[in-house]
C-alpha cells in the first residue's frame, strides 16, 4: 500500500504571503475568499435538505433534468 505524502505548499504560501502585502490584492483575495465561503455555505444547505427528504443526488439529476 503506497504511502501518501503530503504536498510541499511552501512556495505558495511563499508567493501568497508576498502578495497579500498588496493592498489590491489582499482586497481581491478576500472577497473571492468570502464568496467562495459563502457559496459553500449555500451548497452544504442544500445537500443537507436534499439529504433530509432522502432524494439521491442521481434522483435529484433527474428531476431537475
Amino acid at each position: 500500500m503506497p504511502t501518501e505524502s503530503i504536498p510541499d505548499t511552501s512556495f505558495h504560501e511563499r508567493r501568497r504571503t508576498r502578495l497579500m502585502k498588496d493592498p489590491k490584492f489582499r482586497a481581491a483575495y478576500e472577497r473571492a475568499t468570502q464568496e467562495i465561503e459563502q457559496t459553500d455555505r449555500v451548497i452544504r444547505a442544500l445537500d443537507e435538505l436534499r439529504i433530509d427528504l432522502g432524494v439521491s443526488k442521481a434522483e435529484l439529476a433527474r428531476r431537475i433534468n
